[in-house]
């Protein structure tokens, strides 16, 4: 009898593993014919996207379990999200927002979101006349002076971590394939771009960004991406920008507080890291531009300089009141001209010592 309880432990979890199996092949054929609705999460969801006492309620049409292929293979899916304020305005509208599920949260008794991937939104960062900048998000956007919908929702959801509360897991809110606009109230420009892409990941004691989106300047595209970190604690940003055969002279045109850039008519490359302070001034920047085959355009002198090639790496330091220029040079076709320089007190007195190379 004893030498059978084996064989009937062995039994027993050989059909438990059976039935998993049939159960598990079912939920995959039911998920790759269609969604699997999933309703009574609806209300739990719309809870934890709406912090008590917040700036924003969330409503959400349906709810669904998909498949997504095999990089995705179960995907909550929430459709038709509206952000509203307290009042029961409408901010935003999104078509479709997937959302990952806190474990630790369900261990604890609640339905809980770690990340919120926004599919295919429109999207708009607004640098209005004052300098503030606000981030707009759906066909919504703001209007009438009020906060944009995802901005409030952000700012209750990206806050410091809450075990006690369902908005208290959000790690990770991602944006994915968007149309970005960014409208420059200040210098009377927009720019538009496709296939956008941003992401803001919560960990500890910062909160950090990633972006990348091709832009459309005068139906050229030209490509930008970078890293920023928001350190919590002390109040300061840090951003690494990438670009990729921007022309700066194109940035000029129709709007006279860039005419400068008009000068700058060959494509770019390159990076640039800045530091920004709790205030928003810039405490240091430092950058490596690479220009391709182009043209330098010189008003004071009424001609113009064809370039071959050109670099310039340099830094702005203590609050911009040190320039250093590591390096100038510009390949003429055949004559090339190298040039370092360090300017002080820009902010004051300017003085610069200023070396040339023909």
């Amino acid at each position: 009898m004893t030498r059978r309880n084996p064989l009937v432990l062995l039994e027993l979890v050989a059909a438990a593993a059976a039935a998993l199996s049939v159960l598990a092949g079912m939920a995959f054929v039911l998920l790759t014919v269609g969604p699997i609705p999933l309703e009574f999460l609806t209300p739990y969801i719309e809870r934890a996207l709406s912090p008590q006492g917040g700036p924003v309620n969330v409503k959400i049409g349906t709810t669904k379990l998909t498949w997504d292929g095999w990089q995705r293979p179960v995907d909550v899916r929430a459709q038709k999200v509206r952000i509203l304020n307290p009042a029961g305005v409408e901010l935003a509208t999104l078509d479709e927002v997937s959302i990952g599920l806190s474990f630790p949260a369900l261990l604890n008794g609640l339905v809980a979101p770690s990340s919120l991937d926004i599919h295919r939104p429109t999207v708009r960062l607004t640098r209005a006349r004052d300098g503030h900048f606000e981030f707009g998000l759906g066909e919504s956007g703001a209007s009438g002076g009020q906060q944009p919908g995802l901005q409030q929702l952000l700012e209750g959801l990206l806050s410091p971590p809450n075990p006690d509360m369902n908005s208290g897991y959000l790690e990770r809110v991602s944006i994915s394939d968007a149309a970005l606009t960014l409208d420059d109230q200040m210098l009377q420009l927009a720019w538009r771009a496709r296939d956008a892409k941003v992401e803001l990941v919560r960990n500890e004691g910062a909160i950090a960004s990633t972006f990348d989106g091709t832009f459309l300047i005068d139906e050229r595209p030209a490509r930008l991406s970078g890293k920023l970190r928001y350190l919590l604690e002390s109040g300061s940003t840090e951003l690494v920008v990438d670009f990729f055969d921007f022309v700066p002279a194109r940035f000029a045109r129709g709007s006279p507080a860039l005419e400068r850039l008009a000068a700058f008519d060959l494509p770019v490359t390159g990076t640039a890291m800045a530091r920004l302070l709790p205030s928003g001034k810039v405490d240091s920047v430092k950058f490596d531009i690479v220009g391709g085959k182009g043209r330098l355009n010189l008003k004071e002198i009424g001609g113009s300089v064809d370039l071959a090639a050109a670099r310039l790496t340099g830094k702005l330091e203590h609050e911009n009141s040190i320039f250093i220029l590591d390096n100038l040079y510009l390949d003429m076709g055949g004559p090339n001209v190298s040039a370092a320089a360090v300017v002080s007190n820009i902010t004051e007195v300017a003085e610069a010592r200023i070396n040339v190379i023909a």
